[in-house]
């Protein structure tokens, strides 16, 4: 967020802001990324100022402008410019995960195992932390949230479904392929998201 706002900034877009005793710039990531994951694919909603510009944003400048002020690492992809507000809505996410090589034959029995009991139409449960101040847990059926799992050569491709009853987390999913984080070979990789923009 600070990356982002930094760069508008700098760069000088009238970008809108809160009311009030503290007001924030409008800039938003509808779906942030779990610690520990890295990402491939981001979407930030910003909300700007355009009294005087004639109500329009020249969205192919606002692109160039943009990717002059971030770091190297950071690309913008594309610039959209809408005159009505936008609620994103996340409708899916695609994961890579790669596993140390020892590891992965039997990792990849175990996401056999989990497509099997999914195409049959069996729950898939796992234990989620609700309320970490209060040790608060519920088992919960995450079956509906996982459209398929496919290996590749490092580890396993895994496609999500985000609907309003939420989704599977990073967490799960390492839990279900029989993983703990140290024993995957780089972080976990958010590749894609669906949006109904």
């Amino acid at each position: 967020m600070r990356v982002w706002v930094r760069a508008l900034l700098r760069r000088g877009v009238n970008v809108r802001f809160s009311s009030g005793f503290n007001p924030h710039p409008k800039v938003s990531l509808p779906l942030p990324r779990s610690v520990g994951v890295v990402s491939d694919d981001e979407l930030a909603v910003i909300g700007l100022d355009i009294e005087g510009e004639g109500g329009q944003v020249d969205a192919a400048m606002l692109h160039n402008e943009l990717s002059e002020q971030l770091p190297v690492d950071i690309t913008v992809f594309d610039v959209v410019w809408r005159a009505e507000k936008v609620s994103p809505q996340a409708l899916g996410a695609e994961f890579h995960i790669s596993v140390k090589d020892e590891l992965k034959t039997e990792a990849r029995v175990a996401a056999d195992k989990l497509m099997q009991k999914i195409a049959a139409g069996e729950s898939v449960l796992v234990k989620r932390l609700v309320d970490a101040s209060k040790g608060i847990t519920q088992i919960k059926d995450v079956s509906q949230f996982i459209e398929s799992i496919e290996p590749t050569e490092s580890g396993f491709k895994i496609k999500t479904k985000i609907v309003p009853a939420g989704t599977i987390r990073v967490e799960e999913m390492l839990e279900l392929l029989g993983l703990e984080a140290e024993q995957l070979s780089e972080p976990v990789l958010r590749t894609a998201i669906q949006w109904r923009l």
